[in-house]
C-alpha cells in the first residue's frame, strides 16, 4: 500500500497536514473527517480503499492535528482547501466523502466545487446547530455535549478546556 504524509502550503503562510494513500492513477476520494479526529483513518479503512483501487486524500482540518488554525472560518471555506490538496496531489476531478461532523464539509465542498466533484457521500453528519424544531444535543453523550457548548461559546472557553484536558 503506498501511503504518504505531507504539508501542503496555502495562501497566508497556512499549511494543511495530508495523508495520500493509494496509487497516483487511481480514482481519488477526499475524506472529510468527524470531529475531533484527523487525517488518520483505520487500516481495515485503507486497506479496503485500496483494495477497490481508490486512492484516498484526507488531511487535519484547520486547527486539527498538524494543519494551521483557521479562525472564523465557515463550512464552505473548506471547498478552497480542498482543491488545495487535489491541485498538489495531482488530481483533477474527485469524490468526497464526510463522517460526522466532516458531513457538511463534503457536502458544501460539492456545492462549491461542482466542476471537480464527481460524488458526494455522508455518514452520520450533524444537522445545524440552528435547525428549526432540532434539540441539537439529543442523545449526544455528556462529553460531546460539553465539548459542543464550549465551541458555541467561542474559541477561548473551548481552547481553555481542550489545553487543561491535553495537560492531564
Amino acid at each position: 500500500m503506498t501511503t504518504r504524509e505531507y504539508d501542503v502550503r496555502l495562501a497566508y503562510g497556512r499549511v494543511l497536514r495530508v495523508l495520500d494513500a493509494g496509487a497516483a492513477g487511481n480514482p481519488a476520494v477526499a475524506f472529510f473527517h468527524g470531529s475531533p479526529q484527523a487525517r488518520l483513518v483505520p487500516e481495515s479503512w485503507l486497506g479496503v480503499l485500496m483494495a477497490a483501487g481508490i486512492r484516498l486524500l484526507s488531511w487535519d482540518r484547520p486547527g486539527y492535528g498538524g494543519s494551521t488554525s483557521r479562525p472564523g472560518r465557515g463550512v464552505a471555506d473548506v471547498a478552497a482547501d480542498v482543491a488545495a490538496v487535489a491541485d498538489e496531489a495531482g488530481v483533477g476531478r474527485f469524490a468526497v466523502w464526510g463522517v460526522g461532523g466532516g458531513g457538511p464539509h463534503a457536502l458544501a465542498c460539492a456545492a462549491v466545487l461542482p466542476d471537480r466533484v464527481l460524488a458526494a457521500a455522508v455518514a452520520e453528519p450533524v444537522a445545524p446547530v440552528d435547525a428549526p424544531g432540532l434539540d441539537w444535543f439529543a442523545g449526544m453523550a455528556a462529553g460531546n455535549v460539553e465539548e459542543f457548548t464550549l465551541a458555541l461559546s467561542g474559541r477561548e472557553p473551548l481552547h481553555a478546556a481542550l489545553s487543561k484536558a491535553a495537560e492531564s
